[in-house]
């Protein structure tokens, strides 16, 4: 069985690192209780404030973990992203966030899409 499971790491800034990642239950005769074993990873959620991990997961579940960016359905590399940044006053609300695959999300930084 296949389930998701959701890391959060603090790197030296304080910042939570959230990763998302498919895993199953493994079992090894000399390795007692069973162990996770990665089997994909999912995506991430990097440098919003206050998120938690079950937020995380609700989005990614709110959004059938794809990019929300029309015509694009990747499920893989997904970053958790805001619909309207901070700098244009957006807020860190789980309203105004959303799933979009890596390539989606570089490429509205590097201005080529206003908005996914």
């Amino acid at each position: 069985m296949v389930f998701l499971r959701v890391k959060g790491i603090k790197d030296d800034k304080g910042t939570i690192r959230f990763y998302v990642y498919k895993v199953k239950s493994t079992w090894i005769k000399e390795l007692k209780p069973a162990r996770q074993k990665v089997v994909g990873y999912v995506g991430r959620a990097v440098g919003i404030k206050n998120l938690t991990a079950p937020q995380v997961l609700q989005i990614m579940q709110r959004d059938n973990f794809a990019c929300q960016k029309q015509g694009c359905n990747r499920k893989e590399f997904l970053t958790i992203d805001h619909k309207i940044s901070l700098l244009d006053k957006g807020t860190n609300d789980l309203s105004n966030l959303q799933v979009l695959c890596s390539w989606h999300n570089q490429s509205k930084g590097r201005g080529n899409d206003s908005q996914a």
